[in-house]
């Protein structure tokens, strides 16, 4: 129950793909706040047959198109923006090729909860 409590999850539409993201180290679901206004993504999707696409998404839009080859990818970039005074969101959706069997035009889709990153607070003198 932690793991909700703390938006650490994920969510499919029924076929088995699993996925995880960080940004600046800090898990799926989490408000941080970036140290030095740098913005570090990684993370890492593992589906039962091969990728069809993955997409990055930053502040609810469509951001960047991953390179997906097979069932697994591991990725990880910069953001060279700067992060605006509201702070910033992302996350993951992806979608693999429907699985062998009754349902095999169904795609298995996947969504990552958002993870949001803050400006670093600057104190006035």
């Amino acid at each position: 129950m932690a793991s909700l409590y703390q938006r650490r999850t994920f969510a499919t539409n029924g076929p088995k793909m699993v996925a995880d993201m960080r940004l600046n180290d800090s898990p799926m679901g989490s408000e941080s706040v970036s140290a030095d206004g740098a913005i570090r993504i990684q993370g890492w999707i593992t589906g039962t047959t091969p990728l069809r696409m993955a997409t990055l998404y930053r502040d609810g839009v469509k951001w960047r198109e991953l390179n997906v080859t097979g069932p697994q990818l591991n990725f990880q970039m910069m953001d060279e923006d700067p992060i605006p005074a509201r702070g910033r969101f992302y996350w993951l959706h992806a979608v693999q090729e429907g699985a062998p069997g009754p349902d095999d035009d169904i795609p298995g889709q996947l969504w990552t909860s958002p993870t949001w990153l803050d400006q670093p607070v600057v104190n006035a003198p």
